[in-house]
């Protein structure tokens, strides 16, 4: 049981540790970087570098058509320094302009992919299903008996065989 809760305490911190704060530059006719890939968890500000702008993450300003994110939001048009701040908690791709007058139609659109990291490879006992980039976190058991098992908390692999461990004070 412990040492399940110092596992996920590990994820968790390793999570939380490994998130990063991205700034975009917004101005007139401009968003940059117009292209970004973050990470789940990840925070973009977008920072206005003079003008009014928003973002807008909803619905296409140049097609009127729903851009189909993921998630969708927009923000008040603003001349303030800060726009917006978002924290990425669903992984996807995202477009978005700025709706204000003919921003968008003047080139004022972005977009980031927002990936999920983690351990890809589905032989390791904590593959994560989710993950759309591998980020090096494999765990492996090398045990190569099921006396010797010695690794990977809820899940050992022995040659090849996924074997579940069971214990009674979970």
């Amino acid at each position: 049981m412990f040492k399940k809760i110092l596992v996920l305490s590990f994820l968790l911190f390793s999570f939380i540790s490994h998130s990063t704060n991205w700034v975009i530059n917004t101005g007139n006719y401009y968003y940059s970087p117009s292209a970004l890939n973050i990470n789940i968890g990840d925070t973009v500000t977008w920072i206005n570098d003079g003008g009014s702008h928003n973002v807008n993450f909803d619905t296409s300003s140049i097609s009127g058509q729903s851009f189909n994110n993921p998630e969708s939001f927009i923000s008040n048009p603003t001349t303030d320094s800060l726009i917006y701040s978002h924290v990425f908690s669903i992984s996807g791709l995202y477009n978005y302009d700025c709706s204000v007058g003919s921003h968008a139609q003047n080139g004022m659109i972005g977009s980031l992919i927002v990936d999920v990291p983690g351990c890809m490879d589905s032989s390791a006992c904590n593959y994560n299903s989710n993950a759309t980039i591998d980020d090096g976190s494999c765990l492996y058991n090398s045990a190569n008996t099921i006396d010797s098992i010695s690794a990977c908390d809820d899940y050992t692999w022995i040659n090849g065989v996924n074997y579940t461990q069971s214990t009674s004070n979970d």
